[in-house]
C-alpha cells in the first residue's frame, strides 16, 4: 500500500510488535519496507497499548488532522479509505498553507527501537 501511494499526502507508519529485534530487521529488509518502521515489541508495548491494540494485522487511518477516521482488524482492503484521504488531503492543500502533522523521517535511518523520546 505504501508503494501504491508514493508521493501522495500520505505518511505509512508500520509497528511491529516482534520481539526480537534481529528478525525483524530482516524482514524489513526482506519485504523492502522502505516507509516508517519502528518496533512496539509485545501487545504491551506503548502504542499498541495507547491504540487499545489486541490482534493483528490493527489498521489505523488518521486524517491530516490527526483524527482517527478508521480502525479495523484483519487483513482489510483499505485501499478505496486511502483513496478518499488522499483526495481529502489534496484539496485541503489547496486552500491552506502546509503544516505537516508529521514529518517523515529521512531515508537514512527508517527503522525506530526506542519509545518516542526515549535516549539511546
Amino acid at each position: 500500500m505504501a508503494h501504491r501511494f508514493e508521493e501522495q499526502p500520505l505518511v505509512v507508519i508500520s509497528i511491529s510488535l516482534d520481539k526480537d529485534e534481529n528478525t525483524w530487521k530482516e524482514f524489513v529488509a526482506k519485504n523492502q519496507m522502505t516507509w516508517l518502521q519502528y518496533r512496539d515489541g509485545s501487545f504491551d508495548g506503548a502504542i499498541a497499548r495507547s491504540f487499545g491494540v489486541s490482534a493483528i494485522p490493527a489498521t489505523f487511518t488518521i486524517d491530516a488532522d490527526g483524527v482517527l477516521e478508521d480502525q479495523h482488524v484483519g487483513d482489510a482492503n483499505i485501499e478505496g479509505k486511502l483513496k478518499k484521504l488522499v483526495a481529502s488531503a489534496n484539496e485541503l492543500a489547496k486552500h491552506k498553507p502546509s503544516t505537516p502533522a508529521l514529518e517523515q523521517r529521512s531515508k537514512e535511518a527508517p527503522l525506530a527501537d526506542k519509545a518516542p523520546g526515549a535516549s539511546n
